[in-house]
């Protein structure tokens, strides 16, 4: 590969991240340089993982002057040996620079002079990120400081502001000379949203006057002051002045040594005002102690927090002095962590619980990404009689798929132990959304929801039937499990669960796929419901049928709680529109009816002009445009089963290249109809495997074509459905680039990716018209 080739121009950048090029000379660098010069317009400058001498740098140096707009980023990375010619570079050209990023380069106090006449320049007026972390900078550390205040007097006294936002320094030996140098320069910027300086020997007396210029800085968000010497002195200092910070997200203090009376100073100052808290940093002690002398704890609130394995077992010794222990709010608690780590804290904390016999009525772990492997955690819990009083229990945004089984595996065994003890679960609130519960944890939830009778049979083999009367067990009053890739059967048994529950009030099926099929079920259950207060089915492709099911099985005389019911995205045509909103007439003008980002097309207006206060359309641009006829055919032809006809293992799949392909040819003629859910999970595994079969072609360019041919066929199908926020075509590229390991992936699908095979499966796909919105996220990665 040429250095030509390890370039990239993507919106005005030019890149040479970690390519590991060593310019000494001026002829080194002369191609780099002429690519900067050749550069019709460069707003960003990346040179990290590189080297580059002193000649080499005047070489850059002299390039960069015919850059005057140069402002986004002057990133330079590692072993960068001299600084003054780029800078001066930057201010002969006149440039606005707003992010400057010298990390990780060991130039000590020495570099500092470097970079200090560009500082004091007009060029840094505009700078808003200076990044100097690892330096090595100590007495250095004075120096930046004293640029920083001159370049705000300068900046004043030229009719400009300076505006830093963001400063980090970790790891440079500031200690206390350079922490009150730059606290004094804080004070005076006052602009400040970031401040990270980590790992620099500060003890109590520059913390101190930190947190003083941090007083100053009312915008500041993040603050990290880790592996310094902070001691209760320092930590009572910054308690002082976080309640005037109230935008603070995250605040690091781990191994600031703060101590006890230091952390629960930091503790209380957090208050309700910092609603913006992302982060806190802070030993287990203290806490698990104020747990422990805590008179009586029903509410145990830890979300937005992250705990580790020794902190969550300190935490839960601390749980078994609360027997009172009511309600556990434990969403966004593993931020960071790994998911093998998450079981033995929920054992841990759920063994607690257990063990000082709490009652448990609401328990609360949404928004931590465990996975499948997450649901192993609680399930002691849930089958102990600690949860037998259970009535709240949100698990949203977990991404438990198969987890889910186990959860209403769990459920079932709870609902039948708690017979046997005469305190029969009643639990009214469960919230999984987003989880990928798909068909199968569709089924097992409806069976766990299920109505006394079903439950008979499982009871009499137990010799428990002696202790029931003949009442339904259905207790829920809200059921929400929203973007799961829940298809028709799934919903259709769902909505036969319904029944069973009568005192539902909100049902949140949104971004499943119901279609016809399901709506025509939750129609059937729907005047089993009499206290239903909102029915959510938005982006369901209810579809004309199962639009007209919904609104006529809903009755203003059954339905007296009823607030909104939400059919937008169902691929509703303008002519049912048009009925449908004369049907609602039937009910009063408090209740809503949302059916946004339909298919009305040129009705849209004639809509807006006839329709009531209480429903809602939402905007002409969200509408998707009338249908048309191929659309109305395939509506018309509902699928009639849920097999998974994409699923291709590895394990028994043919792996000659032929084969492969007419597997993959039949597996899509059979799934037609199966590329509309909101995931494009099912899309993106058929283009892996055809990356597969052209992996394996041996470079047979009619295998290779025919795959081509597959995956253009595929992307079609994907292209035509429309949805919003977030494009199908983007939903599917997200999938592609996760599982070939360039981002973190949450599940693995077990597919062997050939990213060579898929670079090349896209190329020819983009090349043939398709992806255009998603093409420079392909190139950037693939």
């Amino acid at each position: 590969m040429s250095l030509q080739d390890c370039f990239y121009l993507i919106y005005k950048m030019l890149s040479l991240l970690d390519k590991q090029i060593k310019m000494d000379s001026a002829d080194d660098a002369e191609s780099v340089a002429k690519q900067i010069e050749e550069c019709p317009t460069l707003r960003t400058l990346e040179l990290r993982g590189n080297t580059v001498g002193v000649e080499a740098g005047r070489r850059l140096a002299q390039a960069l002057e015919m850059h005057p707009e140069l402002e986004a980023k002057m990133p330079v990375e590692r072993h960068v040996h001299r600084k003054r010619s780029m800078c001066s570079a930057m201010i002969n050209a006149h440039c606005h620079i707003t992010e400057l990023d010298l990390s990780d380069n060991a130039f000590g106090p020495i570099g500092a002079e470097g970079i200090s006449q560009f500082l004091v320049s007009k060029s840094a007026y505009s700078l808003q990120v200076l990044k100097l972390n690892n330096n090595g900078l100590g007495a250095g550390g004075k120096t930046i400081a004293e640029c920083l205040l001159k370049c705000h007097r300068n900046a004043s006294a030229d009719g400009h502001e300076f505006k830093l936002k963001t400063f980090v320094a970790g790891r440079n030996r500031l200690e206390d000379p350079g922490a009150k140098a730059l606290a004094e320069a804080f004070t005076v910027l006052g602009s400040l949203e970031e401040v990270s300086i980590p790992q620099n020997g500060i003890r109590a007396a520059g913390i101190c006057a930190l947190a003083r210029s941090f007083r100053s800085n009312p915008s500041l968000r993040l603050i990290n002051i880790n592996d310094n010497t902070c001691t209760v002195e320092g930590a009572l200092a910054l308690a002082e002045v976080l309640d005037e910070l109230t935008e603070i997200e995250v605040l690091d203090l781990g191994d600031s040594l703060c101590r006890d009376d230091g952390i629960l100073s930091i503790s209380e100052a957090l208050s309700e005002h910092h609603y913006k808290l992302q982060l806190c940093k802070i030993p287990a002690e203290p806490i698990a102690r104020q747990i422990e002398q805590h008179p009586c704890m029903r509410v145990l609130d830890l979300r937005g927090n992250t705990l580790g394995i020794e902190s969550g077992t300190r935490i839960a010794e601390a749980i078994k002095r609360h027997p009172e222990l009511q309600r556990c709010l434990w969403s966004d608690l593993f931020t960071g962590r790994l998911k093998n780590e998450i079981p033995p804290i929920l054992r841990s904390l759920c063994s607690a619980m257990i063990a000082t016999n709490c009652h448990i009525t609401e328990l609360d772990l949404s928004d931590n990404a465990f996975g499948p492997i997450g649901a192993e955690g609680i399930q002691e819990f849930l089958v102990s009689p600690a949860a037998f009083s259970l009535e709240v229990l949100k698990l949203n945004n977990n991404g438990l798929g198969a987890g889910g089984k186990v959860i209403a595996k769990c459920l079932s065994e709870c609902f039948v132990r708690s017979f046997q003890a005469k305190r029969r679960l009643k639990l009214k609130t469960f919230i999984a959304g987003r989880n990928r519960l798909e068909v199968p944890g569709a089924v097992a939830l409806a069976e766990a929801f299920t109505p006394f009778k079903e439950i008979l049979h499982i009871l009499s083999s137990r010799n428990l039937i002696t202790y029931f009367s003949m009442e339904k067990i259905g207790s829920l009053e809200e059921f929400a499990v929203p973007q799961n890739g829940i298809t028709a059967k799934g919903v259709e048994a769902l909505a036969a669960c319904f029944e069973g529950n009568p005192n539902l009030r909100v049902i949140n099926l949104n971004d499943n796929t119901a279609t016809q099929l399901g709506s025509a079920a939750i129609a059937k259950a729907l005047p089993s419901l009499p206290r239903l207060e909102v029915l959510n089915l938005g982006d369901c492709l209810c579809r004309d049928q199962g639009c007209h099911a919904i609104v006529d099985a809903l009755s203003p005389t059954v339905h007296k709680a009823l607030k909104e019911v939400d059919l937008s995205g169902a691929e509703m045509s303008g002519a049912a529109a048009m009925q449908i909103v004369e049907k609602w007439k039937k009910f009063p003008s408090t209740v809503r009816l949302i059916v946004s980002s339909n298919n009305f097309g040129g009705v849209f207006e004639q809509l807006r002009a006839v329709v009531n206060q209480n429903i809602v359309l939402g905007e002409s641009d969200d509408d998707q445009g009338s249908l048309s006829s191929d659309d109305e055919e395939k509506m018309s032809a509902e699928e009639t089963s849920d097999d998974d006809g994409l699923k291709m293992e590895a394990a028994g799949a043919p792996s000659d290249p032929d084969s492969l392909l007419k597997r993959c040819r039949s597996c899509m003629e059979a799934a037609q109809d199966r590329f509309e859910s909101a995931t494009q999970e099912k899309a993106a595994k058929l283009i892996l495997e055809l990356a597969d079969i052209i992996a394996k072609s041996s470079n047979n360019e009619s295998i290779i074509e025919m795959a081509v041919d597959i995956a253009e066929d595929v992307i079609k199908r994907v292209e035509a459905v429309r949805r919003r926020p977030i494009h199908t075509t983007s939903q599917l590229v997200n999938h592609l680039i996760a599982q070939s390991g360039f981002v973190k992936c949450e599940e693995k699908w077990g597919i062997a990716v050939n990213r060579t095979a898929l670079a090349r499966l896209l190329s020819q796909i983009i090349a043939r018209g398709h992806l255009s919105d998603c093409s420079a996220l392909v190139q950037n990665y693939l």
